[in-house]
């Protein structure tokens, strides 16, 4: 079977306006991710500035719109000083329902996944957890991994004295938690 000459130039036009559509979709698609991209890091960057300069509720404004999106991507591109930054500003910012405390925290213990190495933001995550029993579990945990590597470290030990005594577990309140040392 044999084609026109006519039909082949049809198909032709065809294939070449699917070819000039599809371009400028894929460059529209394109376009349109990059003026995403660069809000995001503006906001993260006004976020950064505003908490730097004390201007905590804006901090958590432009910074929880650069997390929230970051967060539905795949690990490893979130910048983590934007998330402690967050979590800082978070807990300065009250909320009505008072659940921002527990957001900070959460904050918090994501950034200590991103950078376990980070002490200081270990001992600032256990001081927040000891005021909520909800975190108990976790607190343990987590001040046992963090004496594991300082065992001096005073925060820690006054996290699982803390924990202990509310759940009455008066002899691993001790440092050591030997039956002994109690008596």
């Amino acid at each position: 079977m044999t084609i026109r000459p006519k039909t082949k130039r049809r198909v032709l036009i065809l294939i070449t306006g699917l070819a000039i559509f599809s371009g400028a979709v894929a460059w529209l698609y394109s376009y349109r991710m990059g003026i995403a991209e660069g809000k995001l890091e503006l906001d993260k960057q006004k976020g950064m500035a505003a908490y730097r300069s004390g201007d905590y509720a804006t901090a958590v404004d432009k910074l929880s719109e650069y997390i929230n999106h970051e967060q539905k991507r795949p690990h490893g591109q979130l910048d983590p000083e934007a998330l402690l930054a967050f979590a800082n500003a978070r807990a300065k910012v009250p909320t009505k329902n008072e659940d921002y405390i527990v957001l900070s925290i959460k904050a918090l213990q994501w950034y200590c996944t991103l950078v376990p190495e980070n002490a200081q933001a270990k001992d600032q995550l256990l001081e927040m957890e000891t005021t909520y029993p909800n975190f108990a579990t976790d607190l343990l945990g987590r001040a046992s991994d963090v004496l594991r590597s300082n065992p001096n470290d005073q925060v820690a030990l006054k996290a699982i004295a803390l924990v202990n005594a509310s759940l009455k577990k008066y002899v691993e309140t001790r440092p050591g938690g030997s039956k002994s040392a109690h008596r």
